[in-house]
């Protein structure tokens, strides 16, 4: 009786762990390209690609205005 249980175990268990739900993969990213327009102003694009389930999308972004803005700006779009 007990090898009968071990015998079955071992066949019935792979079985289980290949019916898990798989994780879906995700990837993200984050290109920025920063540059100055004058002393005062600096513009950033954002380029964020992201994959997921077998889908693909990107999304584009210019940010204009005084560096401390922008930059706080770009920091906040990567998280």
């Amino acid at each position: 009786m007990i090898q009968s249980t071990i015998i079955v175990s071992l066949i019935f268990l792979p079985m289980l762990q290949g019916c898990k739900k798989q994780e879906e993969k995700r990837e993200k990213e984050v290109k920025v390209e920063m540059k100055m327009v004058n002393d005062s102003t600096a513009e950033a694009t954002i380029t964020i690609k992201e994959d997921s389930a077998g889908t693909s999308k990107e999304t584009v972004q210019v940010i204009k205005g005084n560096p401390t803005e922008v930059k706080a700006q770009v920091e906040n779009q990567k998280k």
